[in-house]
C-alpha cells in the first residue's frame, strides 16, 4: 500500500513537471533566457506585475502606474494582475530580477493549476487516477491558452485558477446540503479566490460568471425544479454562514467598481458589430495556427474572410477536443432520466451548457447567438470576448470529456475499451501540441539594457520617448519599453501602452513627424508643470526639454504667425502641409473636400497671432455623419471654456456655418460627437474610423 502511494506521488510529479516543459520548453531549453510574451504587451504585463512591487516598496499608489503622466487612476485601462503580482513581489524580495521574477509567477500559476484541476478532478468529480492525470496535463497543454500566451495574453492564464474555484464551489454546496459549520470557510474562501481573480484579471472571472449563467439555466430546464426548490429553502437559515463570504465580495465588487468603472464610462465598450466579427466561424474549430503537431497542415489552407484570416480565431477548442465534448453531451442528454446522482446530474448539466456556449460563441456572417449575452450581461461588449470565453472553456469541458471516455471504455470489451481510450488520449494530447516557441522576449538582453541607460537629467519631471526609425507595429514596442525605462529611473512617463487611452491622448505616434507638437498639446491639455525631456529609442541619448508651458506659445509657428500666413485662406482648400501649423487632436487625413473628426473628442489648437492681427474671427463650415442606419448626431463645440454651438445635426439639415471671434486667451477649440460611429460597424463598407463631423471649411479673417 505504502509503495502503491509512493508510485501515484511520482507519477504526478512527473505528469506536473512533464506538462510544465511541454509549455514553457524554451525557457527551460534556453537556461531562462527567453521569457514567455513579447516586447510589446508581454513587456507591459511584466511591468504591470512589477507595479505591485514598486506599490510595496512605496514608490508607486495603489491606482498610478506611471505611464500615461499626469493622468490619474490610470491601473482601471487594464488588467489589474494584483494576484499574480502578489506572487511576483515574493521572487522579487528573494532576489530574482523583474523578468526572470516575472517568468516564475507564471510557471508558479501552471503549477497551481495543475495541482487544482488534479483535486478538483479526483476528490470531487470522482474519476480514475489515470483519468485525473490526464485531464491535469491537458489544462497545462491546452493548445487554446498556449496560443493566447504566445499572442502575448498572458492575461488569460488566469484560467489555470479556475480549478480551485471549482473546488470552493463544490466544497460550498457539499457543506451547504450537509456540514452548515463548515460553510462559513468555504462560501468564505470562494468569495475571496474569485473576487482576487475577478479583480486581477477580469476577463477570466467574467468568462465563469457569464458560464455559470449558462449553467443554471440549463439546470433549471434539465433538473426537478421542485427539488432546487427545497435546497434553495434551507437559504435564510444559513444567513450567518455567508454573511462573511458576502462582505468579502462587497468589498472586492467596490474595489473593482472604483477602479475600473470611471474608465468604462469614459471609453464604452464595443459595438454589436464589431463584437461579432471577432467571432470564430463554425470551421475554426480546426484553426489552431499551421504549427499544431496534428492539424497544422489543414489550418495552411484555410479560407479567408473579411479579407484576412484573424490570429485571435485560433484560441477554440481543438477538433477531437471539441467532438468528445458534444459527444458526450449527447450521450448525457439521451440518458437524462436514468442519471441518479448529483455527480451524473454535474455531467449532465455542464455537458449541454458546453454546448450551448459553443454554439453561443460561433457566426455566420452576422449572425450569432452573442447578442443574448451581449444585450443583457454587462461586459460582454469587451474587446474579442467571444473568442476569449472558449479559453475558459477549457476547463468544465475536461471532466466532461474524462466522464466520456470512462463511460466509452465500458462499451467495449475490456481489452478493446482501454486500447480505443488510450488512442483519443493520445492523440488529444497530441493535437495540443504546437511545434512553434511562445512569443519570447530576451531576457539577458533587456537586463543589459537598463543597466546601459543613461541617468535622466536632474531637473527632469517626466519624460517622453520617441523614434525616428519605428515604424507602425514598433511603436508599441517603444510605449512597453518607456513604461519599463520609467519604472527603472523611477520617473513617470508621458507615453504608455493599453487598451483604452486617455482623452485627448496625443502621443500614441512616437514615430510622427509632429510628435513635438503633439507633447506640446499634451502639456497644454493637462497643464505640466516642471520640465519634459524626449528620450530618443533609436540612439539611447536624451534630448532636448519641452519648453515651460509660460513659454510655449514662442515655439509656435514663430515665422508664419508674424506674417499673417493662414489668414484670409481657407486651410481645407490649401496643400495638405498647410494644416501642419495647427496642432489637430482626433482627425483623419486632409482629403479634396475637407477632413473627417475621427474622435468621440477632437480639438484643434489655434495658432496664437502677432498683436496687430486681432481681432480675428474664425469661420467654420460641417456636416455631421449621418447616414441612413444613423440618421442623427449630438454635436458640441467649446472654445476655450465657452460652449458656442451644441445641437442634434440630422441628415435632413443643411451644412452648419459658425464665425467665431478668437482671442488670444482662447485657443483650444474643442468638437465632441459623443454618437460618432464607424461605417464598418453600420455593415457600410470597411472604414473603421469612427467619424463626427465632415469638416469642409476652416478660414480666418480680420474683423
Amino acid at each position: 500500500m505504502r509503495w502503491h502511494w509512493i508510485i501515484k506521488t511520482v507519477m504526478v510529479l512527473l505528469a506536473g513537471l512533464t506538462g510544465l516543459f511541454l509549455f514553457f520548453r524554451y525557457f527551460i531549453l534556453s537556461g531562462g533566457k527567453w521569457i514567455v510574451g513579447d516586447l510589446r504587451d508581454g513587456r507591459l504585463i511584466a511591468c504591470l506585475h512589477e507595479h505591485w512591487f514598486r506599490v510595496l516598496q512605496g514608490k508607486e499608489g495603489w491606482f498610478e502606474l506611471g505611464f500615461f503622466y499626469p493622468v490619474e487612476h490610470v491601473l482601471g485601462y487594464t488588467d489589474t494582475f494584483l494576484l499574480g503580482g502578489m506572487v511576483h513581489s515574493v521572487f522579487r524580495l528573494a532576489g530574482l530580477d523583474p523578468f526572470l521574477a516575472f517568468q516564475m509567477t507564471q510557471m508558479a500559476c501552471a503549477a497551481t493549476g495543475f495541482a487544482g484541476m488534479f483535486i478538483w478532478l479526483s476528490r470531487y468529480r470522482k474519476l480514475g487516477f489515470v483519468l485525473v492525470l490526464l485531464g491535469s496535463i491537458l489544462l497545462l497543454v491546452a493548445s487554446p491558452v498556449y496560443i493566447s500566451s504566445r499572442n502575448t495574453h498572458i492575461q488569460l492564464q488566469a484560467v489555470w485558477l479556475m480549478p480551485w474555484v471549482a473546488v470552493l464551489l463544490e466544497q460550498a454546496w457539499q457543506d451547504f446540503k450537509s456540514n452548515p459549520r463548515r460553510l462559513f470557510f468555504s462560501f468564505a474562501g470562494l468569495c475571496l479566490l474569485y473576487g482576487l481573480v475577478a479583480y486581477s484579471t477580469f476577463y477570466i472571472a467574467w468568462f465563469c460568471f457569464l458560464f455559470l449563467i449558462v449553467w443554471f439555466l440549463a439546470a433549471v430546464c434539465l433538473l426537478d425544479i421542485g427539488r432546487i426548490r427545497e435546497e434553495l429553502k434551507r437559504l435564510p437559515g444559513l444567513w450567518l454562514q455567508f454573511f462573511p463570504g458576502i462582505l468579502i465580495a462587497a468589498g472586492w465588487l467596490s474595489l473593482f467598481l472604483i477602479t475600473y468603472l470611471p474608465v468604462r464610462v469614459s471609453q464604452g465598450g464595443r459595438t454589436l458589430g464589431e463584437s461579432i466579427k471577432s467571432l470564430p466561424y463554425p470551421w475554426d474549430f480546426i484553426n489552431h495556427s499551421e504549427s499544431n503537431l496534428l492539424w497544422g497542415k489543414i489550418n495552411g489552407h484555410l479560407p479567408e474572410y473579411n479579407g484576412f484570416k484573424p490570429w485571435e480565431l485560433e484560441l477554440g477548442p481543438t477538433p477531437i477536443f471539441a467532438v468528445l465534448v458534444v459527444a458526450t453531451g449527447i450521450v448525457l442528454w439521451r440518458r437524462r432520466w436514468a442519471l441518479r446522482t448529483d455527480r451524473e446530474a454535474w455531467y449532465l448539466v455542464t455537458g449541454i451548457a458546453l454546448i450551448i456556449s459553443f454554439l453561443m460563441t460561433m457566426r455566420l456572417g452576422l449572425l450569432s447567438f452573442w447578442i443574448l449575452p451581449y444585450s443583457v450581461v454587462p461586459g460582454a461588449d469587451a474587446i474579442r470576448v467571444g473568442i476569449r470565453f472558449m479559453v475558459f472553456l477549457v476547463v468544465p469541458a475536461i471532466p466532461v470529456i474524462l466522464w466520456g471516455l470512462r463511460e466509452l471504455a465500458c462499451q467495449f470489451q475490456k481489452r478493446a475499451g482501454v486500447l480505443l481510450v488510450a488512442l483519443l488520449s493520445i492523440s488529444l494530447l497530441a493535437e495540443q501540441i504546437q511545434l512553434t516557441p511562445n512569443t519570447h522576449m530576451n531576457r539577458t538582453e533587456l537586463l543589459k539594457a537598463l543597466e546601459n541607460l543613461p541617468e535622466p537629467p536632474v531637473d527632469a519631471t517626466a519624460f517622453v520617448p520617441y523614434s525616428r526609425s519605428a515604424d507602425e507595429y514598433e511603436i508599441y514596442t517603444i510605449q512597453s519599453g518607456g513604461i519599463s525605462y520609467a519604472q527603472h529611473w523611477n520617473m513617470p512617463v508621458c507615453g504608455g501602452r493599453s487598451g483604452f487611452y486617455p482623452p485627448d491622448w496625443s502621443l500614441r505616434d512616437l514615430n510622427a513627424p509632429d510628435v513635438f507638437s503633439n507633447a506640446l498639446l499634451w502639456a497644454a491639455l493637462n497643464s505640466i508643470s516642471g520640465k519634459l525631456y524626449f528620450f530618443d529609442f533609436d540612439n539611447g541619448v536624451w534630448g532636448q526639454p519641452l519648453p515651460e508651458i509660460d513659454n510655449r506659445q514662442n515655439y509656435f509657428w514663430l515665422e508664419k504667425k508674424s506674417q499673417g500666413y493662414w489668414i484670409g485662406r481657407d486651410l481645407l482648400q490649401e496643400s495638405p502641409a498647410i494644416l501642419e501649423g495647427l496642432t489637430l487632436k482626433g482627425w483623419s487625413v486632409k482629403e479634396e473636400w475637407g477632413i473627417w473628426s475621427i474622435s468621440k473628442d477632437a480639438v484643434i489648437i489655434i495658432p496664437e497671432y502677432a498683436e496687430e492681427d486681432y481681432p480675428l474671427w474664425l469661420n467654420l463650415e460641417f456636416r455631421a455623419y449621418t447616414p441612413d442606419s444613423h440618421p442623427e448626431q449630438r454635436v458640441r463645440l467649446t472654445l476655450g471654456e465657452e460652449e458656442i454651438f451644441n445641437s442634434v445635426i440630422s441628415f435632413r439639415d443643411p451644412p452648419v456655418t459658425l464665425s467665431l471671434p478668437i482671442q488670444k486667451d482662447a485657443r483650444i477649440l474643442r468638437i465632441e460627437t459623443p454618437d460618432s460611429i464607424s461605417p464598418a460597424s453600420l455593415g457600410i463598407g470597411e472604414d473603421s474610423r469612427k467619424l463626427g463631423i465632415a469638416l469642409h471649411r476652416f478660414e480666418f479673417t480680420r474683423w
